[in-house]
C-alpha cells in the first residue's frame, strides 16, 4: 500500500486539483492504526462540500487504477531500498516501513496477494500487480472511513443541504451502502477493547 501511495499521489493530486478544479490541498500517506495499515487521503479546501469531495476522492482512486504509466513508478528501487535497509542494524525507520508487511504478508484468507517469483526467488512486483492486489482491498473487502469536516461558520440550512449530498452507495462498489453518522464515538465499535483503552 505504501508503494501505491507513493506512485498514485500524482494522479490523485492531478485529478482532484486540476481535472476537477477544486484547488484543494491533497496529501496521501499510509498510517498503521490498531495493527492494520490504512491509506489516508487528506484533502482540504472550500470550493466543494465535504460530501462532494468524498466522491471526488473515490473518482480519483478509480483513476489511479485505470490510467498510469508504470515506468514512473520505481518499484524496483523501493524494493532494493528495503533489502539494503534490512541488512543494516539500526537503520532509521522511514516512509517505506510498512511495506515489509506487503512483501511478507501475514496469512489472511480475505486477501490473496500475487505470488509470481523472479529469478532470485523474490516476488515480482509492478505497479499493475500492486493495483490488482489492492483492488481486492479497495473494492471487494473494503473498510473505508471518511471524516467530513464542515466550515465552523456554516448555518444549519447549508449544513443540512450539504449533508444530503453524500452518495447513498460506495462509489467503487455499489453493493456497499454508505453509513452517515454524527456520533463522535461511532468508530469505537471497530476497536478491540483488549488491545487499546479509550
Amino acid at each position: 500500500m505504501e508503494i501505491y501511495s507513493y506512485c498514485a499521489y500524482d494522479i490523485l493530486f492531478d485529478y482532484i486539483r486540476t481535472k476537477r478544479g477544486s484547488w484543494y490541498a491533497v496529501k496521501t500517506f499510509v498510517e498503521r492504526i490498531l495493527d492494520k495499515n490504512y491509506l489516508i487521503i487528506y484533502v482540504l479546501g472550500k470550493i466543494y462540500s465535504p460530501e462532494k469531495m468524498d466522491r471526488l476522492v473515490n473518482e480519483a482512486i478509480k483513476e489511479t487504477f485505470n490510467s498510469f504509466n508504470s515506468k514512473l513508478c520505481q518499484v524496483d528501487l523501493i524494493r532494493q531500498h528495503l533489502k539494503n535497509r534490512a541488512n543494516i542494524k539500526g537503520y532509521p525507520d522511514d516512509k517505506f516501513e510498512s511495506l515489509l508487511e506487503y512483501l511478507s504478508p501475514k496469512e489472511d484468507k480475505n486477501v490473496s496477494f500475487s505470488d509470481t517469483l523472479n529469478e532470485e526467488g523474490e516476488k515480482e512486483m509492478t505497479y499493475e500487480s500492486i493495483v490488482e492486489d489492492l483492488q481486492e482491498v479497495f473494492v471487494k473487502n473494503v473498510k473505508r472511513f471518511a471524516i467530513l469536516y464542515h466550515r465552523g461558520d456554516e448555518d444549519d440550512d447549508s449544513y443540512n443541504k450539504e449533508k444530503n449530498e453524500l452518495d447513498e452507495v460506495y462509489y467503487l462498489n455499489n453493493d456497499i451502502k454508505n453509513v452517515l453518522t454524527e456520533e463522535i464515538t461511532y468508530l469505537e465499535k471497530y476497536v478491540n477493547s483488549s488491545n487499546i483503552e479509550l
